[in-house]
Parts: structure tokens; C-alpha cells; sequence
């Protein structure tokens, strides 16, 4: 919505003490701020396009990008990464564009059907505006969204890719990212395989692609009943290896049902001390004492997935 030009005012909750939502509320502001005195962007037509509903753009599969293939992501490799970007920066099928290719250019796709796009540019509606192009000219090659930084705050490096890459993905266009941050110029540095994680976890985010864990949990409140980061930790380094499971952590009962209501597997206080274990939207066990729950929560997932997966 901000990154549309609507809204006014922001809320942002964490699962973390209250006053670290306002940091994370200033930089999305600021950074949306920054965007009003953006030229408009030509665009020649909006094909098949609207906000209204979901739709992924109609692409041609070359290897494993397009088609029917989740979004792919696009990185430097490294020892120990997982998971790894799927496609390296050199990739001989990248054909680099700009938001501002002329129409000339776009015409010359025809000749290379096979070209994977690599999409560069600086601005959201600059990359939406080429997606749109592709859509009149009946252009179906599949595009990798490409977007550099100078960070070295990997909080602040999350924000803006989200808030740059993450409105084209809700939109159906995209079919992978590559994410490039040159901090060393800046005096800091952000490790592939950050950029790498965070990669995944914004095409997740965007659910486009599940690739790890889901963790659906709640701000916190006056009725939460248990220390809500730490065991929202604990939980999580029990449970990572379940790859695509969705896993509610939820301070009470009050609400927490309610608004982990997607989730395969709930922990939600019951009351001091006490934990109750929901599968899907049925409770299985009440009141277990809190010492207890993570392996009374392991065990039940272990009924269905024996094995991670």
C-alpha cells in the first residue's frame, strides 16, 4: 500500500519489547517518503494487470526459471549455505535490462526466447512498469528481479529489499531475485550468506515459495503468559528441520487461536506455567506444564512427519 502512495499511518508489532517497533515504523516511513518526488513512469498499456487479484505472470520455463518453477534466487555461493542460491550472478542465459530499455529493445527479446531477463533498475514502479511492457508486447520470458545496496545494517538491508521486491512478487511479477549489497564501500559488510537467507525468507514472506519453517506469532500483551521471544526461540531451534510446516507460537488463549487459525501446529499459554497444544484448530492436549511442551509439541508433530521434510 505505502509503496503505492496509500496510507497515512503505519503499525508495526514485533515479538519483541514495544519500544523496538518504532525504529523498524521510522526506516519503512523514511524510506517511503524518499519516493514522492519520483518522475512518472510510461507505461504502454497494462495487459492483463490488476491489483485486485493474484495472478503470476504467464512465463516461458528456461531450466528452472519460469513456467511452473518457484522463484529462483540469485547469488554468490558459499561454504556452508543453506539453503543456496539456486543460479549464479554469471548465469549464461542472463540478458540485463533496465526499466528504461526502449522499445526496440524489448522488440529484440523476440530474437533470444530462450534469455532469462535480469531486471536492473532503482525504483519499483520503474520495474513494475517494465513488467507491464512485457505484458502488451505478449513477452514471456522469465525475469530475475535484480536490486543493489550500500548497507551495513542487515535490519535496514531487509527493509528495503522487502519494501522494493515485495510489492512485485504480491503482484504476480518475478521469477527469482538478486539481491547485491556492496557495503564494504560503506565501511561495513553483510555476508552472502545473509543476503542469501534473506533472499528466501523474502519470497516466503511474499508466499511464493516456501523453503523453511513458518513461525506465525503475536506481539505480546499484558495477558501473555510465558515469555514470548524466548520461547518463541526455543521453539523454533526445535523445530526448523520441519521445512514448510507452519508452527504457531501465541501468548493466550484469548486471541491466539484466532490469529494462528492457518497454522499445522499451535503452542499457546494457558494460563501461569501451562501450555496447550493445538493441531490445526483442534486442541490435543490442555495445560501441559510449560518445562514440558516443546517435546510434548515434538511428539505431535512426529505422529504426522516421522522424518523432516
Amino acid at each position: 500500500m505505502l509503496a503505492d502512495g496509500l496510507g497515512d499511518t503505519i503499525r508495526v508489532s514485533l515479538t519483541e519489547p514495544p519500544e523496538a517497533e518504532i525504529p523498524v515504523a521510522r526506516k519503512l516511513a523514511g524510506y517511503f517518503c524518499e519516493r514522492e518526488q519520483q518522475p512518472p513512469v510510461p507505461v504502454a498499456a497494462t495487459g492483463n494487470y490488476t491489483p485486485m487479484t493474484y495472478h503470476r505472470r504467464e512465463t516461458t520455463a528456461c531450466g528452472i526459471t519460469g513456467g511452473n518453477f518457484p522463484p529462483v534466487v540469485v547469488g554468490a555461493f558459499g561454504p556452508g549455505m543453506e539453503p543456496a542460491p539456486d543460479l549464479p550472478p554469471d548465469h549464461p542465459e542472463f540478458l540485463r535490462m533496465s526499466p528504461i530499455s526502449p522499445a526496440k529493445a524489448l522488440l529484440k527479446l523476440n530474437e533470444n526466447p530462450e534469455k532469462i531477463i535480469l531486471l536492473e533498475g532503482d525504483t519499483y514502479h520503474s520495474q513494475r512498469a517494465f513488467f507491464l511492457n512485457l505484458e502488451a508486447r505478449n513477452l514471456h520470458h522469465p525475469v530475475i528481479i535484480r536490486r543493489s545496496y550500500a548497507e551495513t545494517d542487515l535490519e535496514t538491508l531487509q527493509l528495503k529489499a522487502a519494501a522494493d521486491i515485495g510489492p512485485l512478487l504480491l503482484d504476480g511479477f518475478g521469477d527469482g531475485i538478486m539481491i547485491e549489497n556492496h557495503s564494504d564501500q560503506t565501511g561495513g559488510h553483510i555476508s552472502p550468506q545473509a543476503i542469501a537467507s534473506l533472499s528466501f525468507a523474502l519470497l516466503q514472506a511474499a508466499r511464493v515459495r516456501i523453503s523453511r519453517t513458518e513461525y506465525i506469532t503475536c506481539p505480546g500483551c499484558g495477558r501473555t503468559l510465558f515469555d514470548l521471544p524466548q520461547t518463541l526461540s526455543r521453539v523454533r531451534e526445535a523445530t526448523k528441520h520441519y521445512k514448510g510446516l507452519k508452527i504457531g507460537v501465541m501468548g493466550c488463549i484469548v486471541n491466539g487461536p484466532g490469529e494462528m487459525a492457518d497454522a499445522d501446529y499451535g503452542y499457546v499459554g494457558a494460563g501461569p506455567g501451562r501450555v496447550t497444544l493445538y493441531k490445526g484448530k483442534t486442541v490435543i492436549k490442555r495445560n501441559i506444564p510449560q518445562q514440558e511442551a516443546i517435546e510434548e509439541l515434538l511428539a505431535l508433530i512426529a505422529q504426522d512427519h516421522p522424518l523432516p521434510y
